[in-house]
């Protein structure tokens, strides 16, 4: 129970990391391009809206990061079960 608990806990960290990466990244990004189109710094009402292009692309790179964890769930699962059975013989 505490290898799952264990493992549970890498992919929150994992989901965690990719939703500040992504809303760092894409953040940045929407914040060079408003300046660079307009030629100056975003006032109050559009740090509004770059704020919120953030924490969407934030949500989505974690999503993408459960989705991409998920998929890889039965790998991890036969890898564990194979070890518990090499280990179960070999005692």
């Amino acid at each position: 129970m505490q290898k799952v608990t264990h493992i549970i806990g890498i992919i929150i960290g994992r989901m965690f990391r990719a939703l500040i990466a992504w809303g760092l990244i894409i953040g940045g990004i929407a914040t060079g391009w408003f300046s660079l189109t307009s030629h100056r710094m975003p006032r109050n009402s559009e740090w509004g809206l770059i704020i919120g292009i953030a924490i969407v692309a934030g949500l989505l790179g974690m999503m993408s990061a459960l989705v991409w964890e998920l998929s890889h769930l039965g790998t991890i699962s036969r890898a564990l079960r194979h070890r518990h059975e090499h280990q179960t013989t070999t005692t």
